[in-house]
């Protein structure tokens, strides 16, 4: 049985031997030569090899890189199909909401979003096939750079191995930079690697500067008709004169609003719920930020306001408008010399006073003054939508006395404060995802008008008025004599009273708590007999409703103030009525003075005047007859679009356009070259090698098991093979025929270049 030295050596000898027999010409192209230019030996013919296919694959995979990054840079600062991602509801190309439907509106932003979807996907194959082009497209120019360079045989065989691609050759250049030991490098090695790592990086690149973000693209306008305007309360239907439905309706909610109750039409302005605060204000300002907006503490609210949308209402994609009113209370205690005197001869000045007087003091007594010295009887309201301010001052004096026998829990003594209030309206953008989703400031100006720099393209109407034909009427006039009574009851009758009025009234005008309980003391008609009113006592029943303005002087998690019996609800507090109703007024006059859970220091009740303003700022606005105003939204669907820097464009741009035009110059180079084979693959190094033939053939001695050992299991690898880099590894053309001759030879280390176009190789047997 023979060993297998002696296979291996049948096996390659005859055709080491054959190969020496071979003959390769070159021939003019065709697929055969004329018969007159063919050689008279026996030959089978090939033609050379032309990679025209490499470029075509080339084109293909710069196309889908090309459109990919195009359409996502494009998308970036527009969609395909429409002119922009927000809307601009007027303009001459109709390009908003126009008169094409919903439907045919919107799928114009679904063709742009598929657009992206098409692109992503471009994208990800690209990337994919990127060194696998480049590779491909090396390899192929690899043998034309091999037929027209003297490159030795280890030089080949790194470019046959697509060395570019393994970082280990990487390492190998970078000592062979270092030590001078690169004998397997070559040019075209180090450009083949530039190549692959410049089309390797620009998926990173991509990935480093590009982003998504989903934004809200248009579908329709919602309209919202009859939004009470300030306007509306100067229109030719308004009511004339107040019949004293607003300040019943303020007293009610005086009485009925809590410290904790929530206010959906209370607005404030970034408000922001951190959980690194520390304090006890935590949960309150995270309850803020919720949209849970109640009046416990107004001062914690930036910018706090009356609006009659809900708080926080968005039109997402249109600009518009809202009427907005804000009042602040700030609060004084003064001495007796700064409290207005003869204010009830003042003209069109709030002034109210009550009072008990007893000659034998066996009760205690109590007795205040209201007064708003100014005129106001004339409306601080004024026709505009432009912003507006004002101020209204109040003016409290209360004295409490005590009484033997009586143990109360009110301060005694003369107190004297002053209540301002400041109060700015106009109208303030509603949130929207153009400003973020948070409420605008208060504007200087009437937005409503269509102008640039105001709210020009992207805004809906609201308004179809003229401002000049509005009517200019101011509040009627009052004649008063001077009295309490009939100063409270003129006041009631006007319209457009200011918030700081209107609680004034509701408190301590007529048919208020105070004003109630002082007449029925004078008349001493209390609607019950001694027998009820002793059960009613004992059992700490309610005899009233809730006390206006009390539930409003409670903390912040809305506990009633302990030491104030009524402030629950009115209820006896001795088994005399008419005893009871003097406690209750001293109770309730006390409230003006001390709090059960600031004292004197006043917090609690001025932010109980702010929440009051509030209150009648709402009861006021929501009283017109009509709203003329309109709001419009568009919360729209999302859509995902692109988002890259300009940089990051021209970054990505200028390395994939340096790595297609390099792709493409080496694809064309290699289809330009005829080459003696395809690829430097197995076969052409088989080639090769019977080429080379006796330096790395086994020799025939003694030690042939040996020498065959090490030829196929060198001690120290392709390194340890000094032939290698001795013989030569390129192939060229041994016929010395001139370029016109039709015959020429293929030899390995030795003849000119290949060259010439279409050529075709003679094997002569």
């Amino acid at each position: 049985m023979p060993d297998r030295n002696t296979t291996a050596e049948r096996l390659l000898m005859p055709d080491l031997e054959l190969n020496k027999s071979v003959t390769s010409t070159l021939a003019p192209t065709s697929t055969l030569a004329p018969e007159g230019k063919r050689p008279a030996t026996s030959s089978q013919w090939a033609p050379l090899q032309y990679s025209a296919s490499i470029v075509f694959f080339a084109l293909c995979y710069a196309t889908m890189a090309v459109i990919a990054w195009a359409a996502t840079c494009y998308l970036s600062f527009k969609p395909i199909g429409a002119k922009h991602y927000g809307v601009v509801v007027l303009n001459k190309e109709n390009d908003g909401y126009g008169w094409t439907g919903p439907q045919a509106y919107h799928q114009l932003y679904v063709r742009s979003e598929e657009w992206f979807r098409a692109a992503r996907v471009l994208a990800a194959i690209a990337a994919t096939l990127t060194i696998p082009v480049a590779t491909s497209v090396c390899t192929r120019a690899a043998v034309a750079f091999h037929q027209r360079q003297r490159l030795t045989l280890r030089q080949t065989m790194t470019l046959a191995n697509k060395a570019w691609i393994e970082p280990v050759t990487w390492l190998r250049l970078v000592g062979a930079g270092i030590t001078g030991r690169g004998s397997f490098a070559s040019s075209f090695l180090i450009a083949a690697i530039l190549l692959n790592l410049l089309g390797g990086i620009i998926a990173p690149l991509q990935q480093l500067y590009l982003s998504t973000a989903t934004i809200k693209t248009p579908t329709w306008p919602i309209m919202m008709p009859q939004i009470i305007d300030l306007m509306d309360h100067f229109s030719d239907t308004a009511p004339s004169f107040d019949s004293g439905e607003i300040t019943a309706l303020l007293r009610d909610r005086l009485a009925s609003t809590g410290t904790t109750t929530p206010q959906a039409q209370l607005w404030s302005r970034n408000t922001t719920c951190n959980s690194l605060l520390t304090g006890d204000n935590l949960a309150l300002e995270c309850a803020f930020a919720s949209g849970q907006y109640p009046l416990s503490n107004m001062s914690l609210l930036e910018d706090p306001f009356f609006a009659q949308l809900p708080s926080g209402f968005s039109t997402g994609l249109i600009r518009q408008f809202a009427p907005r009113i804000n009042s602040t209370a700030r609060r004084e205690n003064i001495t007796k010399d700064e409290f207005p005197q003869d204010c009830d001869a003042l003209p069109g000045a709030f002034y109210v006073r009550y009072e008990n007087i007893s000659a034998l003091n066996d009760i205690p007594g109590f007795a205040f003054e209201a007064c708003m010295p100014a005129n106001v009887s004339v409306a601080p309201w004024r026709a505009t939508r432009d912003r507006q301010d004002f101020s209204e001052v109040l003016y409290l004096a209360v004295n409490l006395t005590t009484a033997a026998g009586w143990d109360l829990q009110v301060p005694t003594g003369a107190y004297f404060t002053r209540i301002t209030v400041n109060t700015s309206a106009g109208f303030f953008e509603l949130p929207n995802y153009m400003n973020g989703g948070t409420a605008g400031p208060l504007l200087a100006e009437d937005p409503t008008v269509r102008a640039p720099g105001k709210c020009d393209l992207d805004c809906e109407t609201q308004t179809f008025d003229d401002l000049s034909s509005k009517s200019r009427r101011a509040t009627p006039s009052t004649n008063s004599n001077g009295t309490a009574f009939n100063t409270t009851y003129n006041l009631e009758n006007n319209v457009n009273k200011g918030p700081l009025l209107q609680t004034a009234l509701a408190l301590f005008g007529l048919g208020s708590f105070i004003d109630v309980r002082t007449r029925a003391l004078q008349s001493n008609s209390f609607g019950m007999d001694n027998i009820t009113a002793l059960q009613l006592y004992r059992s700490s029943q309610c005899t009233g409703g809730m006390v206006p303005f009390l539930p409003l002087l409670r903390d912040q998690l809305g506990h009633e103030q302990v030491g104030n019996p009524i402030d629950g609800c009115s209820r006896l507090l001795t088994s005399d009525p008419a005893d009871s109703a003097h406690l209750e007024i001293m109770y309730y006059l006390s409230a003006f003075v001390y709090n059960g859970y600031d004292g004197f220091s006043g917090e609690r009740i001025t932010n109980a005047f702010s929440a009051a303003a509030f209150l009648a700022n709402q009861a006021w606005l929501l009283s017109a007859f009509e709203g003329r105003l309109m709001v419009q939204y568009d919360l729209g669907v999302d859509m995902q679009i692109p988002v890259i820097s300009p940089t990051g464009i021209i970054v990505v741009s200028v390395v994939l356009g340096l790595f297609l035009l390099v792709l493409l110059g080496v694809a064309v180079y290699a289809w330009r070259t005829p080459t003696w084979t395809t690829t430097l693959d197995a076969f052409a190094m088989l080639r090769i090698g019977a080429a080379v033939g006796a330096p790395l053939r086994p020799t025939h001695d003694s030690d042939e098991v040996e020498n065959e050992r090490l030829l196929l299991f060198p001690r120290n690898g392709a390194a340890g093979v000094a032939a290698l880099d001795q013989m030569p590894g390129w192939v060229g053309d041994a016929s010395h025929a001139e370029g016109g001759e039709a015959v020429g030879q293929l030899a390995l280390g030795t003849g000119r270049k290949i060259t010439g176009e279409g050529r075709e190789v003679e094997v002569s047997m």
